[in-house]
């Protein structure tokens, strides 16, 4: 994985969504222990928050769904195969937010170049993900995240994402 750089300012971490209520909740009282790998878990057992697009997009809530495969075909138009093909499903949000960091950094590299043209191509591309599928899941996973964490620093990160995420969830 090649990562993500995300900047927020403090100060305007108040008042973007409605989880911000849950950290109050969870600094008053940290009751129960939550391990990062205890809200990933697969499997027949309740998980706390499933990693997984098609959880949270599909009425099924089956493996390899027509969302899934659309996450796919948009890696594919931009050149990209997931590494673990057939192995992990297309839309771990891990591999999506490494496909929004692909996707950043071409745009940033064609204006360094001076490819306008090919920049708003590759941004279009990025914007066009985060509204189109990544605003429709992941406020969910992170409800289910600060529902079931005790631990800050999870906590923070997927503030984080959200702060990153919210101006497509506004636009729907």
């Amino acid at each position: 994985m090649t990562g993500l750089m995300i900047g927020i300012g403090v100060k305007n971490i108040k008042n973007v969504h409605p989880v911000r209520k849950l950290i109050a909740e969870r600094s008053r009282a940290r009751s129960q222990p939550f391990h990062w790998q205890d809200g990933f878990k697969l499997g027949p057992a309740n998980t706390p928050a499933v990693p997984f697009a098609f959880f949270y997009l599909s009425e099924t809530r089956s493996l390899m769904t027509d969302e899934t495969l659309e996450v796919r075909k948009r890696y594919l138009e931009a050149g990209l195969a997931p590494i673990e093909l057939c192995r992990i499903p297309d839309d771990h949000i891990g591999t999506e937010l490494d496909f929004v960091y692909y996707l950043t950094k071409r745009a940033v590299e064609s204006l360094e170049n001076r490819r306008e043209e090919e920049a708003l191509k590759w941004f279009q591309m990025r914007n066009d993900f985060l509204k189109e599928h990544i605003a429709q899941w992941v406020p969910f996973l992170v409800e289910k995240i600060m529902k079931s964490s005790s631990e800050g620093f999870y906590e923070g990160a997927v503030l984080m994402l959200m702060e990153f995420n919210e101006p497509y969830c506004r636009t729907l």
